[in-house]
């Protein structure tokens, strides 16, 4: 065990970190402050790990004002040294539970650039662990391993991760532990990670609609406690004049008034009614769509698992495409099905699905792009393959034929 636990993560990083630090070589003064003030004015290097660190200042100095875009800015500036305000292309409004930002509280105390150096240490520590997992809990062979090593090279959400100084291979991990609790029997563990998904409260809710369909009421339970917690404590943390900007913030957000939080460069339904300019109205039955075939699906073990993966990005109002990386569950539960030998199909079908999310951005995103939402579309049609596979490996469908 201990021999596949490394091995997964040794094949992960090795090529992740060489791409990264060829990535870094040539453009790390996209990200980076130099600290030469006019270099950077001209360059405004910016990486998502700027809204943490202005976050978790503003929870030391005024946590009431965390959700006020103009402190924000300021915070910002102050942290990169960059000239910021609430309306510039680069400011980016920071839209977490109170409790993110204490989190990184401690890292205030060294430089804006150790803190993002600090954060690729620590990430890289997270994509290995929640990979690893995922590999020892699905008992994946070593040719099954190496094939999810290998998409998770390809993954744009595993760069855009690293890069920006995001979160999201935390939330890898708790779906990995999530998938494989369900996986050995044990959905009140699978509750007590999910309730953890409040830290991005957007990623949570399909999973407690599924505890509700499934009846799996302790871990309903245990999920919305846990959720609560988190909400009490982030409550207590801003007062009732920061809740209640939050909510002020998340509607300009959905309103597309930020420019770095455009809604249809999101990887969710939400992306397509915006882009195609067909309202809420349309936005909620898509979203009541996916939930519908959630609940209709009989159970079908991996293939309903992959559905709940993808329904939670879909139906989430507002997430990045670093989020993305939790498709690597999908990759890791296809591997799962797989005989001794990991199909040829299987194995190139897995690895353009994670390389397309790049080669989307670069045709399709970006200032001058189209913002076409190619990886929404692919996320849904996605959602209906493993849909249409839920249903031919159902128990129903077995004993009818």
């Amino acid at each position: 065990m201990y021999q596949k636990f490394g091995g997964i993560v040794l094949r992960t990083w090795i090529p992740v970190g060489a791409i990264l630090a060829m990535t870094f070589l040539l453009h790390s003064h996209v990200w980076i402050p130099s600290g030469d003030s006019a270099l950077d004015e001209v360059r405004k290097p910016r990486a998502d790990l700027m809204l943490f660190y202005a976050g978790a200042l503003l929870i030391r100095e005024s946590p009431e004002r965390l959700y006020d875009v103009s402190r924000q800015a300021e915070a910002q500036r102050e942290a990169t040294g960059l000239g910021m305000s609430e309306g510039d292309i680069d400011f980016l409004p920071y839209l977490y539970p109170p409790i993110v930002g204490l989190a990184y509280v401690p890292l205030t105390f060294v430089s804006y650039k150790s803190a993002y150096l600090l954060s690729i240490l620590l990430n890289f520590i997270l994509l290995g662990s929640g990979l690893a997992v995922l590999s020892s809990g699905l008992r994946l062979n070593l040719e099954a391993a190496q094939v999810l090593s290998l998409c998770a090279t390809a993954c744009l959400a595993v760069y855009a991760t690293l890069l920006e100084g995001q979160v999201s291979f935390w939330f890898l991990l708790l779906y990995a532990l999530m998938i494989v609790n369900l996986r050995n029997g044990n959905p009140d563990r699978a509750g007590i990670w999910a309730g953890l998904l409040a830290f991005k409260f957007q990623l949570l809710p399909v999973w407690l609609f599924w505890f509700a369909v499934r009846r799996h009421w302790r871990a309903l339970g245990y999920a919305l406690g846990i959720a609560g917690v988190i909400a009490g404590v982030s409550m207590l943390l801003v007062g009732v004049d920061g809740s209640s900007g939050y909510f002020r913030l998340s509607r300009q957000v959905m309103a597309g008034n930020f420019f770095a939080a455009l809604p249809q460069d999101t990887p969710n339904l939400r992306a397509l009614t915006y882009f195609f300019n067909l309202g809420d109205t349309v936005w909620i039955a898509a979203v009541a769509l996916v939930l519908l075939a959630l609940y209709k699906r009989p159970p079908s073990r991996d293939w309903e698992y992959c559905m709940i993966v993808i329904a939670a990005l879909l139906a989430a109002p507002y997430i990045q495409i670093s989020e993305c990386v939790v498709l690597l569950i999908v990759v890791g539960l296809v591997l799962s099905q797989q005989a001794e030998k990991v199909s040829v199909a299987a194995r190139w079908s897995l690895f353009a699905l994670m390389l397309w999310q790049s080669v989307e951005r670069w045709l399709f995103g970006g200032p001058g792009g189209s913002h076409w939402p190619g990886v929404p579309l692919t996320l849904a049609g996605s959602f209906i393959y493993v849909t249409y596979r839920a249903w031919r490996v159902s128990p129903a469908h077995l004993a009818a034929q």
